[in-house]
C-alpha cells in the first residue's frame, strides 16, 4: 500500500505542478480536469481492484496525459 500511495502522490504532484502553470484568469484546460479523474481511476485500480476501472489505467498513462498539456 505504501508503494501505491507514493505512486499516487507522484501523479498528484505532477497534476498540481501543471495546474500551477495555468493563469488564474483562464479556465482549467479540459485535459487537466480529465487527468484529475484519471488519478481517481488509478486510486481505484490500486486499492479496490475488485471494483474495476472504466478504462485501463496506470501511473505511466496518467503522467503521460498530464505531460501532454
Amino acid at each position: 500500500d505504501r508503494l501505491h500511495m507514493h505512486s499516487i502522490a507522484k501523479v498528484q504532484e505532477a497534476l498540481t505542478a501543471q495546474l500551477a502553470k495555468v493563469p488564474r484568469s483562464q479556465p482549467v484546460p479540459e485535459a487537466l480536469i480529465e487527468a484529475r479523474w484519471m488519478i481517481e481511476e488509478y486510486r481505484v485500480s490500486c486499492f479496490a481492484q475488485v471494483l474495476g476501472t472504466a478504462y485501463p489505467i496506470s501511473e505511466k498513462r496518467v503522467l503521460s496525459s498530464i505531460s501532454q498539456v
